[in-house]
């Protein structure tokens, strides 16, 4: 086998499994929009949230933000996105903590309609600033998100590799206690 022939294949293998989350450019992910959040588990009070519902929360306004991929290569920029915290989301819904240190063990999990999920834990929302700039994406220029990120989505903007916690198409955050 040439060098040629052999580095690609071991590249691809290597990146198999972001390849099958990767959707090309022209690949057609309308099937994938998302039209509301759904917030549920471990709350008091489950939410079912449409972009216009996210509008009601304090608005956190991005001009520029960089997404970059686990090496720390720049994948893309994201320019006038605008968003609510994702603890505001969580506050909203009220997390049930039966036990005193039931919110130590609380993950929050951000599933999207292609089933890619992203991970948080409680002490990393509430006690890092992490926290802070966790984001759930509803309109970029004051317009909705267009279909290749679905009409809502999520970014950790803190993270030092923001793009492996990009959830395109979010449809659903999920509260769980581990054990």
């Amino acid at each position: 086998m040439n060098p040629l022939r052999r580095r690609t294949l071991i590249a691809l293998l290597a990146l198999g499994p972001v390849l099958a989350r990767a959707h090309t450019a022209g690949t057609d992910t309308s099937g994938l929009v998302t039209q509301t959040l759904s917030v549920g588990g471990r709350v008091k009070v489950s939410l079912m949230l449409s972009p216009d519902d996210l509008k009601a929360y304090p608005v956190q306004n991005q001009a520029e933000i960089t997404v970059k991929g686990r090496k720390g290569e720049t994948l893309r920029v994201l320019k006038g996105y605008s968003g609510v915290k994702l603890i505001d989301l969580l506050d909203k819904a009220t997390l049930v903590a039966a036990e005193p240190n039931d919110l130590k063990k609380t993950i929050v999990v951000a599933i999207a309609s292609d089933d890619y999920k992203a991970v948080f834990s409680w002490s990393e929302l509430y006690n890092t600033s992490v926290g802070e700039g966790v984001l759930v994406l509803y309109a970029k220029d004051g317009k909705p998100l267009a279909d290749d990120e679905g009409r809502i989505a999520l970014i950790s903007i803190n993270d030092l590799h923001t793009g492996p916690r990009h959830v395109r198409w979010l449809k659903d955050i999920q509260i769980r206690k581990i054990d």
